[in-house]
């Protein structure tokens, strides 16, 4: 049970990959597209018209999908395969569904260039971004590597202080440190007897 949640909340990661990226990238290419139309409206020959549209219209599986693919791939277990081409296919459905909504399904199915055009652009997306996820995926096992090697190094540093403590704690045992001698206390000196007169006073008698 425990498994088919994991695998329906990376499916829905997924897919959220690919929703995500078509929003993103339509807003974003539409931004640039209406800062550049000045530029472009001198542009009179149609290949080139052509090959602008398929880059703006592909600027969210050319670019944003395979940074978010190799975001999740670094941080998360996922194959960067599988997630590349389940996002691809879900951001390219929902895409042809608005299209299809709003230009209808004859127009689409019509224009066979457009269709080329848009198979090409996820095929090609679907490549960077799987390309994105294993880059994303080595980054992810040599960070863990070197925190591995780290903790190694700190538990041998452990290691060779715990051996040094204990042959210290041997050494003491076989040779233990003998007190400090305690010096005597001083004897106290004799009294003199109450009736025998001091020599002082003896010496004032004879004068």
């Amino acid at each position: 049970m425990a498994l088919l949640e994991a695998r329906a909340r990376h499916v829905l990661l997924m897919c959220g990959l690919g929703f995500g990226a078509v929003v993103v990238g339509k807003i974003f290419a539409a931004t640039l597209k209406f800062r550049a139309q000045e530029r472009f409206a001198e542009v009179h020959s149609p290949l080139a018209l052509g090959v602008v549209e398929a880059v703006f219209s592909g600027l969210w599986v050319w670019f944003v999908l395979p940074v978010l693919v190799y975001t999740c791939c670094r941080y998360l277990e996922l194959k960067p395969i599988t997630t590349s081409v389940v996002a691809g296919v879900t951001g390219e459905v929902f895409w042809l569904g608005i299209v299809i909504a709003s230009q209808g399904l004859d127009m689409f199915l019509g224009d066979r260039v457009l269709l080329l055009r848009e198979t090409g652009t996820l095929v090609a997306g679907v490549a960077l971004a799987s390309w994105a996820g294993r880059q994303g995926r080595a980054w992810a096992e040599r960070s863990e590597a070197e925190s591995l090697e780290r903790a190694k190094a700190r538990k041998g540093q452990y290691d060779e202080f715990l051996k040094q403590a204990e042959a210290l704690a041997d050494k003491r045992e076989a040779n233990p440190i003998a007190p400090a001698a305690v010096p005597p206390a001083a004897a106290p000196a004799p009294a003199e007897p109450e009736g025998k007169p001091s020599p002082e006073a003896g010496e004032g008698v004879t004068k």
